[in-house]
């Protein structure tokens, strides 16, 4: 009695749906195949298309309906329902019918198909990604595919190819909802019925009142796992950016409200014709015309009871919805809110980060020596450093409150009750439906707050990567030369049997301790030349009259600190005819380190050590450091260079 109830109930609940036979901007394209000439003929196809485009026209659908197609007549509707496609909003395809996957492409089989191996389906086989390519090429709009498809496999398997499988394979574009009938690599049952099981379930529930459509398919592979007690499972891959209903929650509430106005007027007239009848009853005193009034009253007394059930489930299903969507409602101010909270506390962010953003502008222009512009290019970092952090903590914040607001939602569904005329597997997929939809307004708010934090944190951090870019620009131009009482030259003693003077140049700048060795050589092909050269170079030792030169520079290295270097080191000696050079080496000596500091020689943080990886180089404690001078090695070319780098321990 409660199943046939039950189902009287849902028949009557799905009659009273809005009339959407005049909406615009839906269409649809059906094709079922069954009827095959070459491979194994299926008996439902032509009833699934059939079915299938009814219930689609119900649904405000404009649809073409081609049942037993050829590759030419498949190809035909794909290209119409291509063009038709850019004028709607919402479009939907549907085949039921043998299909194969082949190099990763879903085949759809027309019926006059002749295929004896795999490799041939590109040529006799219409593509289901076609379909999608087309709709795709048509504009923006929601795409809906759903594939009855690959009930079994009718073609040989080549080893000479990628071979032809069981089963559909995966595919999709943005703003798409694909449906396969099974899940992939398994095969969809034709049915014992009319219809195929599949299809049958689809047909039950696509014209739900009020549900999402991914809503709809959890349905849907429910009852298909139900029915086929899990051996066959629709797969559901939604691409959506939003919600799409076939029936949204305010027209159905609309229908409702106005079927159970109707049904009320009707409940009252019948009250008034069985008091008029019960009236008519008490008066009647001839016993046949007694009978008859007896058994009217029976009649409108049933009839009665019917109406006020139906009223009944009316008005439940009516505050269902009504109180669906003032939740809806409580819930949309309360994330408004929290998004609200999440502005406020990112502007306030912003703000900080322009005040420290304009803090750093001297430092592009009118600067001199490299030691600003560190203090410029640390800042930058720094400053992108805790923005980032200060975005992530907000963005933490305003995540776990969105989540935390669903969490609430989706525990309270384990409180919900079977409804009087739900069976246990009716009312497991309304729960079933609420779950999908909450998880998917859930996962779409999340990622909608994550996309606006990123979106804004990026644009704060820019202005420091543009601050960081202009001092290190600065700080690669800055290049320093020394000479003078800054660089000391010492001169050796002629070594006579290399003909030869060794000669050391010194840094006696505090802050760059650098110091190279070199061999001026005498020799000549002549001993004239050779005394000559001699005498030359004893002279302007003698005299004082060499100097030397040291061009010093600073680069940033990466993301980790500073490298200063001596770029190139000249000897030169100065004549009545002005400055000669002698020798000049530009290698390039990297020097002294620094991570972290603004003072080469004092890091301001205990435990921070001045120095860093150069390119190329490799660093290494040389020893056991302790105390406030540590060793270390550095080699960014053949050789070692041992330097000092100063270390705070406090």
């Amino acid at each position: 009695m409660r199943s046939r109830l039950s189902a009287f109930l849902l028949v009557f609940l799905f009659s009273l749906l809005p009339d959407l036979t005049a909406q615009n901007g839906r269409i649809a394209l059906v094709i079922g195949n069954g009827a095959y000439t070459k491979i194994q003929t299926l008996a439902n196809p032509a009833n699934d298309a059939g079915d299938m485009a009814v219930k689609l026209e119900s649904l405000g659908f404009s649809v073409t309906k081609v049942v037993d197609a050829r590759l030419v007549d498949m190809e035909a509707a794909g290209r119409k329902f291509a063009q038709d496609a850019k004028s709607a909003s919402l479009r939907v395809f549907f085949y039921a019918g043998h299909g194969v996957q082949a190099d990763a492409t879903n085949w759809l089989i027309p019926t006059d198909a002749d295929v004896k191996e795999d490799y041939e389906l590109k040529l006799k086989a219409f593509s289901a990604q076609g379909i999608l390519d087309g709709l795709k090429s048509a504009g923006p709009g929601v795409n809906i595919v759903i594939l009855d498809a690959c009930r079994d496999n009718p073609f040989k398997v080549s080893s000479r190819s990628a071979g032809a499988s069981r089963g559909l394979a995966v595919m999709g574009i943005s703003g798409s909802l694909i449906v396969y009938a099974t899940a992939p690599g398994s095969t969809a049952a034709d049915g014992a019925g009319l219809n195929g099981v599949f299809t049958e379930a689809l047909l039950g529930r696509l014209d739900s009142p009020g549900l999402s459509l991914v809503e709809i398919m959890t349905n849907v592979s429910a009852d298909v796992a139900e029915r086929t007690k899990g051996a066959q499972e629709p797969w559901i891959q939604a691409n959506l950016t939003k919600m799409v209903y076939l029936v949204t929650p305010e027209d159905a509430k609309a229908r409702f409200a106005t079927r159970l106005a109707r049904g009320q007027g009707e409940l009252d007239a019948l009250n008034s014709q069985l008091s008029t009848l019960k009236s008519q009853f008490g008066a009647e005193q001839d016993a046949a015309k007694r009978a008859s009034l007896d058994l009217e009253i029976k009649k409108q007394a049933a009839l009665q009871a019917q109406k006020k059930q139906e009223g009944e489930a009316l008005q439940a299903e009516l505050d269902r919805q009504t109180k669906a969507q003032k939740d809806q409602s409580s819930m949309s101010a309360q994330l408004a809110s929290f998004k609200a909270d999440a502005a406020t506390r990112e502007d306030a962010i912003r703000q900080a980060a322009e005040a420290r953003r304009k803090e750093l502008e001297g430092f592009k222009t009118g600067q001199v020596g490299f030691l600003p512009f560190i203090l410029a290019i640390e800042k930058a970092r720094g400053a992108r450093s805790d923005l980032a952090r200060q975005y992530d903590s907000s963005l933490a914040s305003i995540r776990s409150a969105v989540s935390g607001t669903y969490d609430q939602k989706l525990a309270a569904l384990s409180a919900w009750i079977e409804d009087p005329w739900e069976n246990t597997r009716e009312f497991k997929g309304r729960v079933a439906a609420e779950q999908a939809r909450l998880s998917s307004e859930k996962q779409a708010s999340v990622s909608e707050v994550t996309a606006q934090n990123e979106a804004k944190k990026q644009v704060a951090l820019a202005a420091f990567a543009d601050a960081e870019a202009s001092a290190l620009a600065g700080l690669e131009a800055v290049r320093t030369t020394y000479k003078g009482s800054a660089v000391r030259v010492d001169v050796g003693i002629f070594d006579k049997d290399e003909k030869n003077f060794p000669v050391t140049i010194s840094s006696t700048v505090p802050d760059l301790p650098f110091s190279v060795s070199l061999r001026y050589s005498v020799k000549s092909d002549t001993t004239e030349e050779l005394k000559r050269r001699y005498l030359e170079f004893d002279a302007w030792k003698k005299a004082g009259a060499l100097f030397g030169e040291m061009d010093a520079s600073v680069v940033a290295v990466g993301n980790m600190g500073f490298v200063r270097s001596v770029d190139a080191i000249r000897l030169k000696a100065v004549e009545s005819s002005g400055e000669k050079a002698l020798y000049e080496d530009k290698s390039g000596y990297p020097i002294v380190y620094a991570s972290g500091s603004t003072d080469w020689n004092e890091p301001q943080k205990v435990g921070s050590c001045l120095f860093i990886d150069a390119p190329e180089a490799q660093i290494s404690i040389n020893g056991s450091p302790s105390g406030k001078d540590r060793a270390f090695v550095l080699n960014p070319k053949p050789g070692n260079y041992l330097i000092r780098v100063v270390c705070n321990d406090g």
